[in-house]
This record gives structure tokens, C-alpha cells and sequence, in this order.
């Protein structure tokens, strides 16, 4: 498109359908400001509806909407699902899913995801320092270590998150900040109070 050839949009001269008042706009404006724009969204007819989950009456601007909030959408999806009881892939409890792919536990998401994002930032303070980096997820390391701490040497307890000092934490042997990688070899699963009181020795 070549805008050297462009034609700027006509601008005529029309009333607001709020206030009445004249103003310059295109031939589709309705509005004079958007302070008129919401006065007239808010004064048009409500519908009171019945949310299909909770039972509870509410009002909407727009007839399709079914539920009162977002949160009765979700629990009413989580709802529908069968009720089925799985065994969790890294626990081995049993649990009941709430979406249909979930092959773990409340408890051990919760978990996984920590230790995927202790990997990722350490990956991402690698590169900063144009270290050499590996590909892996801080879960992975603190299964191989056997959530054993590596500088005290006592057990790590999964449940407790971070900024606990008993929780766990990704330990690099050789710091970043003295050249050291993130590597595989390079790192070990630490309590976090052991972690930081280490620094960058």
C-alpha cells in the first residue's frame, strides 16, 4: 500500500447520540468522547440471568454470557470431567484429575514447576555471562541427587517452598560469577539456607 497516495478519512460533522453535542468525526462515529462512548454502553438494557453453575442470579450486558464469574466457568468445566482416580507418575498417590491430561498430583505440580523454573533462570544468568550451557529442568537434577542436599548433606523436603531455608534449590559447584556452567556436572541439589550462605565460593 503506498500511504504517499493515502486519503486521510473524511471528517464530517455529526451529532452525539448521548449528549447531543456537535463534533468533527468520520461518518461511523457515534460519540463525541469516550466518556459518552461508556455512558451509553452502561445505560443499555441488563439481562438477569442464572449462572449455570453456582445458581445465582446476576445482570450482563450481553445475553450469551452463562456464568457469574470466571471461576464458576472453571470449576464447572473441572466439573464435567468424569470422575476418575489416577495414580500419580511421580508419587504414585492417588488423586482425582482435574483436567483430562493430568498425570500428577496437586502436590508434585506444584513441585515440578518449581524445579523447571529454578532451571530456566539458571540457564538465563548462564547466558547472561556467556557461559556454557546445557538443557535440562532443575526437577531432573534434584531426582538424580535424591533430594539430598549436596553441601550439608542432610535430605531436602520437596513440600516447603522457597524462601524457606529448608526448601530446595538448584546449586551450581563452581558459580556463575567465577566461570563456572550450567551443565549437568556442575550443579547439585542444595537447601536453599545452604545455598545462600555458600555465595560465590
Amino acid at each position: 500500500m503506498n500511504h504517499a497516495n493515502h486519503k486521510p478519512y473524511s471528517r464530517v460533522e455529526r451529532q452525539c447520540v448521548c449528549c447531543g453535542k456537535m463534533f468533527q468525526g468520520n461518518r461511523k462515529a457515534k460519540y463525541c468522547s469516550r466518556s459518552c462512548s461508556s455512558k451509553a454502553y452502561h445505560s443499555q438494557p441488563k439481562f438477569i440471568k442464572t449462572c449455570k453453575y453456582c445458581h445465582k442470579s446476576f445482570t450482563t450486558y450481553t445475553d450469551s454470557q452463562v456464568y457469574c464469574s470466571a471461576d464458576c466457568g472453571r470449576f464447572n468445566l473441572s466439573s464435567a470431567l468424569p470422575t476418575t482416580i489416577r495414580t500419580c507418575d511421580t508419587c504414585e498417590s492417588i488423586f482425582t484429575p482435574t483436567f483430562p491430561n493430568q498425570i500428577r498430583c496437586h502436590e508434585c505440580r506444584s513441585v515440578v514447576a518449581r524445579a523447571k523454573k529454578m532451571g530456566r533462570n539458571g540457564r538465563r544468568r548462564a547466558l547472561k555471562r556467556q557461559a556454557m550451557v546445557e538443557r535440562f529442568s532443575g526437577y531432573e537434577i534434584f531426582e538424580r541427587d535424591g533430594w539430598v542436599c549436596g553441601i550439608c548433606h542432610k535430605p531436602v523436603d520437596k513440600s516447603i517452598s522457597c524462601p524457606h531455608p529448608q526448601s530446595v534449590s538448584l546449586d551450581h559447584i563452581i558459580p556463575l560469577s567465577r566461570g563456572g556452567s550450567h551443565s549437568r556436572a556442575n550443579v547439585q541439589c542444595a537447601h536453599f539456607g545452604c545455598n545462600s550462605r555458600k555465595r560465590n565460593k
